[in-house]
């Protein structure tokens, strides 16, 4: 890795049906220059009420 230079981690929990539109926004980026690197797995949840649309705003207001 050259000075400067760094490696970040982000994970992120979305549905499924989102996946097409999350990786053309990826794709973008990286036409753009920046090189990044995609994992996708398939993951389930055991608390799904964090993550449907009304649980996460729920959530993140405390």
């Amino acid at each position: 890795m050259r000075e400067g230079e760094s490696n970040i981690l982000f994970m992120r929990a979305f549905p499924e049906s989102r996946l097409g539109a999350v990786l053309a926004e990826v794709d973008k980026l990286m036409k753009r220059g920046h090189r990044l690197v995609v994992f996708v797995s398939d993951t389930q949840v055991m608390r799904r009420e964090k993550f449907d649309e009304r649980g996460a705003s729920n959530h993140l207001l405390g």
